[in-house]
């Protein structure tokens, strides 16, 4: 999986050898398998965040400046505290992990800077959809569409699509999805099952979100 996820993000990202990626997060959060993997395959640089710097906005801000970092994937809480004007060398900034609101994307967005929502729950590793963010939104973004070889439904209780605006339930399914939870075989069959809209080999298993 590593190495297709890394080439689709890549792909999705333009990485390239010209690229300077701030590795931020720890390397016990799946994060950092963007960072890392995609970076050094892309044949770019890693800027790699100090303890310190992690913790400091105003280091991290004069690190990413002065490395002149062209991408990053941050927390949304921790956008706010930097000052976005002062990043002239940042030409994509990506966020995941929890809701944001929509004025950030407006602030982050300056010039040709893009701005990336990707969401993925931990069992289906790093990241199912992207969404490119551009104006303003009066609510929480989306989290777009599927990146290549993976799906996302909205379905029912009995895995069938409802119609735009029904509460219902997101299921995914990709190369990255899990084969269960270990040790909990009856959670592993309530959360892990086949999936009826499979498209390939690597679709077959399907991840109820919940």
């Amino acid at each position: 999986f590593g190495p297709h996820f890394s080439r689709t993000i890549a792909r999705a990202y333009e990485i390239g050898a010209a690229d300077r990626v701030l590795h931020f997060a720890p390397l016990t959060f799946d994060v950092s398998v963007f960072e890392v993997f995609t970076t050094l395959l892309a044949g770019g640089e890693l800027v790699i965040a100090t303890d310190d710097e992690r913790r400091d906005p105003a280091l991290l801000q004069t690190r990413m400046r002065e490395d002149a970092v062209t991408v990053a994937e941050l927390p949304p809480a921790l956008l706010p505290l930097l000052d976005q004007a002062g990043l002239p060398s940042l030409r994509l900034v990506s966020v995941g992990g929890e809701a944001f609101p929509g004025r950030l994307v407006a602030e982050w967005t300056a010039g040709d800077r893009r701005f990336v929502n990707g969401y993925g729950p931990t069992e289906a590793t790093v990241a199912v959809t992207l969404m490119d963010c551009t104006g303003s939104y009066d609510r929480n973004p989306p989290i777009g569409r599927p990146m290549p070889g993976h799906q996302a439904f909205v379905l029912d209780d009995r895995l069938r699509p409802v119609p735009p605006g029904v509460p219902a339930e997101l299921c995914v399914a990709g190369p990255g999805v899990a084969r269960g939870y270990l040790g909990l075989p009856e959670l592993t069959a309530e959360r892990f099952v086949t999936n009826p809209y499979a498209d390939g080999p690597e679709t077959e298993r399907l991840y109820r979100t919940g």
